[in-house]
């Protein structure tokens, strides 16, 4: 399966082939979905355009509340991200929430295997907002601590699909 974004734009983006996006405006209009969302329950044309909260409803269920507690709690305090671990469906996912200049995107996938409490990422909050290129080493050992992996590091990759 190819795994997009389609924009209102018509801009088709690749992305990691799991877990479902939707990008919106401030006002919660949708501007952006990946195929995993739309495959599972609209087109793309049905779903851009539409206001997030009324669109997604059926599929949040009762948990569409924290959600939006989690976007205007987001949106009010400024911060850049937010994960909510919740149900749907009795399937534990983590909603991820990230506000980027005019836009929200909120992301939510499946919770495998090990649970990481949504606290202990969110603190992580900090030192991703406030990134200075000498703090990775801080980043790294944070998410070694949380993750217990043997080692963690970070790479980055240009536009142009080189990494350094």
């Amino acid at each position: 399966m190819n795994h997009t974004i389609q924009s209102s734009n018509q801009t088709a983006i690749k992305l990691q082939s799991f877990g479902k996006l939707v990008n919106s405006d401030r006002h919660f209009t949708i501007v952006g979905v990946t195929e995993s969302v739309v495959n599972e329950h609209y087109t793309s044309e049905a779903l851009l355009g539409t206001h997030f909260f009324h669109s997604f409803g059926h599929i949040f269920g009762e948990a569409l509340l924290k959600v939006r507690n989690a976007v205007m709690e987001l949106l009010e305090n400024g911060q850049s991200r937010h994960i909510l671990p919740i149900k749907i469906k009795n399937d534990r996912v983590y909603v991820k929430l990230r506000r980027h200049d005019e836009y929200l995107y909120i992301e939510w996938e499946q919770q495998h295997k090990k649970y990481i409490p949504a606290k202990k990422i969110n603190e992580l909050n900090f030192l991703l907002d406030t990134i200075q290129p000498n703090n990775w080493n801080r980043v790294c050992s944070a998410i070694n601590k949380i993750l217990n992996y043997d080692r963690v590091f970070v790479l980055q990759i240009q536009e142009t699909g080189y990494s350094s």
